[in-house]
């Protein structure tokens, strides 16, 4: 063999990057197809590629023949291989290295697409493409024109997206779908994806109705030929601008939007409104009516029926508020009534405007298990505990249901557990009303009882009462501009003191008490005055000077 040869032979270069095949079998099997410059010797009798899933190292290899050309089988799917190319001569000698090495995967197969098929003007349509050997940076293309591929995301070897936009004069019928990789190696899938014309007729609305109507909402309903999506504009009967449901974007066949926010006893009117995928609107004709519910919500103070003793209204301010601060129970000491026929008890009259299913509803406090239920009872029938649904904290409790007759009735509310707190009361015949309402404190404390003592010559104290707890803060100076307070003290409390310090003697002060109840009120007491005490005179006289006779004279 020629030097020049072996020279030759040791430059074989691969050139193209090798092109992979999926194999027939149903095995993830490819192949590559490799390319290379030819060596320019006389002698020269072939070449012999040598591949492996290590770079440079190459337990495989194949005599390709005296060709520069060669597709190498059977490799396995999403696999990376390098390859190397040797020549030889008629001799057998091999070029003294090899070629610049190549890696890759086998080409790219596209074997599905879904969805198969979009109309003409469709944008950002996400298409997930299944095959074998995609790699980061892959990209699509689709034969024909008209189809614009906007992003891709390889998720894995045999599974990746295409974002594309459908123009609207797009060609209608079958595409192939090529995946290359950044090797440029490729692979395409024929006629997978389908253009359809564009849809240019709305849907078929039916069967529109009302339903589940209540005081304040109602549910709309209906039908159309397609999938599409649903909104609901509506409106007081009479009334010029109409209000729209929020649109529920799931392409469906059966639809249903709940209103919500209405007025009780009244009229609406209202259509209905689908968009097929191809924007195709649809708006059902003519309006439709319905006419909300008046429930009742009879609502009265537990205290304020009639209590027989030693059933009381209490105010405690250790507990969290009730409505108007006060609430009734049985003290401690009345002890456990368990016969169901009790003494203590709060009778009150209720009158109902309709007949109908009433719910009973109490907002109820329980310190502890022991501590946590009434007996029910109306127009004298069956009593049944009424237990608290938490303990600790104030509840709304639901009791429980009569049918009732319009007209007067009488609901009691009896001694089971002592100290046991009630306070609102709601019987309504809304079989989907949960109360949730709490009382707030609006109403500030009041100030009573400001009184300045302990005057020193450098402080004071002040002190004050409130009709609820409240905190404490003085603000205070020698004019009514005070500029100095105290530090607030937090405890809530009815009787309260704050001392004053580093105060001038003698001195005018005025000052104000300020205090903030539970509910956040601020009161502000009006202005008043102390004068600090004058210092006692310690200071002794100048001494005598120049003591002298007087009866000088004869």
């Amino acid at each position: 063999m020629s030097r020049s040869l072996k020279q030759k032979l040791s430059m074989a270069m691969v050139v193209l990057a090798g092109v992979l095949i999926l194999a027939a079998s149903p095995v993830l099997a490819g192949s590559v197809t490799l390319n290379w410059d030819p060596v320019p010797d006389a002698d020269r009798a072939g070449y012999r590629i040598y591949y492996g899933t290590v770079s440079g190292t190459y337990p495989n290899n194949v005599d390709a023949g005296n060709v520069t050309t060669y597709t190498i089988n059977s490799l396995t799917d999403c696999t990376i291989y390098y390859f190397a190319v040797k020549a030889y001569d008629t001799a057998g000698n091999l070029s003294t290295a090899y070629s610049n090495e190549l890696s890759g995967m086998a080409k790219p197969t596209v074997t599905t697409v879904n969805p198969t098929s979009a109309t003409q003007n469709s944008s950002n349509l996400n298409l997930t493409l299944t095959g074998t050997n995609f790699r980061t940076g892959a990209t699509v293309t689709f034969s024909g024109t008209g189809i614009t591929v906007n992003s891709v995301s390889v998720g894995s070897c045999s599974a990746l997206t295409a974002n594309v936009s459908i123009a609207s004069t797009a060609a209608t019928g079958t595409r192939d779908i090529t995946v290359r990789n950044t090797d440029q190696s490729a692979g395409t899938g024929t006629a997978l994806f389908t253009v359809a014309l564009a849809d240019t007729t709305p849907p078929n609305i039916s069967a529109v109705a009302s339903s589940g109507i209540t005081t304040t909402g109602a549910t709309i309903t209906w039908t159309t030929n397609e999938a599409s999506n649903s909104q609901v504009e509506y409106r007081v009967q009479g009334t010029s601008t109409y209000s729209a449901t929020t649109i529920n974007a799931s392409m469906v066949t059966s639809h249903s939007m709940t209103l919500s926010g209405l007025t009780a006893a009244t009229v609406y009117e209202y259509h209905v409104i689908s968009d097929d995928a191809a924007g195709n609107t649809a708006t059902s004709t003519p309006n439709g009516t319905f006419t909300t519910r008046t429930f009742e919500y009879l609502t009265l103070e537990a205290e304020s029926c009639t209590l027989t003793v030693p059933m009381v209204s209490h105010n405690d301010f250790d507990t969290p508020l009730a409505f108007n601060g006060n609430y009734m129970w049985t003290p401690a000491g009345t002890g456990t009534n368990t016969n169901g026929n009790p003494t203590a008890k709060a009778t009150c009259s209720l009158t109902t405007a309709n007949a109908g299913s009433y719910t009973l509803w109490v907002r109820m406090y329980a310190a502890t298990a022991n501590n946590d239920s009434f007996w029910q009872s109306l127009d004298g029938g069956t009593k049944t505990a009424l237990t608290a649904g938490n303990l600790g904290a104030w509840v709304w409790t639901e009791g429980a249901s009569w049918t009732l007759t319009a007209g007067l009735h009488s609901l009691v509310l009896g001694h089971r557990d002592e100290q046991t707190r009630g306070d609102r009361i709601i019987l309504t015949d809304d079989p989907n009303f949960v109360p949730t309402a709490t009382p707030t404190d609006g109403t500030p404390a009041i100030v009573s009882a400001v009184a300045s003592s302990g005057v020193t010559t450098t402080s004071a104290n002040i002190a004050w009462t409130t009709n609820e707890p409240a905190d404490s803060q003085v603000e205070f100076g020698t004019s009514t501009a005070y500029g100095s307070t105290t530090t607030v003290n937090p405890a809530l409390t009815l009787s309260h003191t704050a001392s004053l310090t580093g105060l001038l003697p003698a001195t005018t002060y005025h000052y104000r008490v300020i205090s903030v109840d539970r509910g956040g009120n601020v009161t502000q007491s009006a202005d008043f005055t102390f004068v600090t005490a004058t210092p006692a005179d310690v200071t002794p006289p100048a001494n005598v000077q120049n003591l002298r006779r007087g009866d000088t004279t004869p």
